[in-house]
């Protein structure tokens, strides 16, 4: 049975995965490795930036090994329902009370 999912789609899959984990999924092919460091760097960078700045305790209190896992891990596994950037926190607040796995800081 072929899949009907347009081939476009498929290649934002592939992409989005990647951008959201690069450990964990191929990069799609075509696409020079420079330019989606670029990406994936931006990605994290804003993401982690804007969570520091809203709950600076908890990224205190945290080790910074287990604080980049938990950001990682926001990023890769959380679906966000709302496109708007400023709405990270409250995103970030569902992350933590429904997804977020308990983890010796």
């Amino acid at each position: 049975m072929n899949d009907p999912t347009p081939v476009f789609q498929v290649s934002q899959h592939t992409l989005v995965a990647h951008l959201r984990n690069p450990n964990k999924n191929r990069a799609p092919e075509g696409i020079e490795d420079r330019r989606l460091n670029i990406y994936r760097e931006l990605i994290y960078n804003n993401i982690e930036n804007f969570i520091a700045s809203g709950f600076p305790v908890l990224k205190d209190v945290m080790s910074e090994a287990n604080w980049h896992a938990m950001v990682r891990d926001f990023i890769e596994c959380h679906e966000s329902h709302s496109p708007y950037f400023l709405e990270i926190s409250q995103e970030f607040l569902k992350y933590l009370a429904f997804s977020y796995p308990s983890r010796p800081a």
